[in-house]
């Protein structure tokens, strides 16, 4: 029996005769790069288990690398509010309150990431003349 995993990382076992099922996305996981792959698999005398705390874990790490990596992208996209120019100049930014409460928000977001973000909305710049 050969198992795979597919990119939904549901587990399949096929042997030989079966070739034909197995997901066109399924990694075949009884070898060393599959397993180094997927750390809450482990290969024992031939069998695979499957370690679902260990799995739950990996994933509530990538969501979390995701949110974090997503609020510092959109901090780095708004920098540009928190010049001083942008509110003593011509024209003026005559909202820079609102950007820094969303920045505010979406700050606390990159330093406690969190699995299911609630992302506040970016406003919409408001110039004077």
């Amino acid at each position: 029996m050969n198992h795979y995993i597919d990119t939904n990382n549901k587990l399949w076992g096929f042997d030989e005769t079966q070739i034909s099922l197995i997901p066109a996305d399924a990694v075949k996981i009884s070898d060393t790069y599959a397993f180094s792959q997927y750390p809450y698999l482990t290969l024992v005398d031939g069998v695979i288990n499957y370690d679902a705390a260990a799995y739950d874990a990996a994933i509530e790490a990538e969501q979390l690398a995701a949110c974090k990596t997503k609020a510092q992208s959109l901090l780095a996209a708004t920098d540009w509010v928190t010049l001083s120019d942008i509110t003593t100049g011509s024209p003026k930014l005559t909202n820079q309150a609102e950007f820094l409460t969303y920045r505010s928000a979406v700050r606390s977001l990159a330093v406690n990431p969190i699995t299911s973000p609630n992302w506040p909305v970016l406003p919409t710049e408001q110039w004077s003349s």
